[in-house]
């Protein structure tokens, strides 16, 4: 099932991703483009593969999960929109601590690396995955003022996987930059 993004007056900010049958690829290339209210999952694969209860892992615990699963199964789906993601200043990963941010997306990493299925599966897609986990936290620090670490974490970024800087999150890469530059200009 499809979510799109609004804004707090209904206006659709980004509409959903046109997926493919199955989704697995777009889950490795792309991020999380799923949501917790519109997957569905057989009772047996569930118990099997139920989410963590890492409350560290709490926002990412779907993501971690979906691409588990990924390695498994087929992740098939309907274009039909079922549910809306309002985005406002207060949403959580706006405001988020930014230790809790950096604890939560370096756990979701350690959590995958546990699944030999899921890291096999992955191949080099691992690192990817990885390194849109440090630009995700650069974009933050960035978006925050805090251009040092944002830096530190850009470059980690780039360091695990070369490419980031210009494929499907190349977007991030451009807004890093130019909240940095802001910060340290005015």
């Amino acid at each position: 099932m499809h979510f799109d993004i609004k804004s707090p007056e209904g206006n659709v900010i980004r509409k959903p991703f046109s997926f493919t049958k199955p989704v697995n690829n777009l889950l490795l290339n792309n991020g999380n483009v799923l949501s917790c209210n519109g997957v569905f999952l057989r009772r047996d694969i569930a118990l099997q593969f139920p989410f963590s209860e890492n409350r560290v892992l709490s926002a990412s615990e779907d993501y971690g999960l979906w691409l588990r699963l990924s390695s498994r199964f087929n992740i098939l789906n309907s274009a039909k929109v079922t549910s809306s993601i309002v985005q406002h200043d207060m949403r959580s990963v706006i405001t988020m601590n930014h230790q809790k941010l950096i604890a939560r997306l370096t756990t979701l990493i350690a959590y995958l690396k546990e699944d030999a299925h899921f890291v096999k599966y992955a191949g080099d897609k691992m690192n990817k995955i990885e390194a849109e986990c440090y630009s995700y936290i650069a974009l933050h620090l960035a978006m925050d003022k805090q251009a040092t670490e944002a830096r530190k974490w850009f470059f980690k970024s780039v360091r695990t996987y070369f490419p980031s800087l210009w494929q499907w999150y190349g977007r991030r890469t451009f807004a890093i930059v130019k909240y940095s530059v802001k910060n340290i200009f005015g």
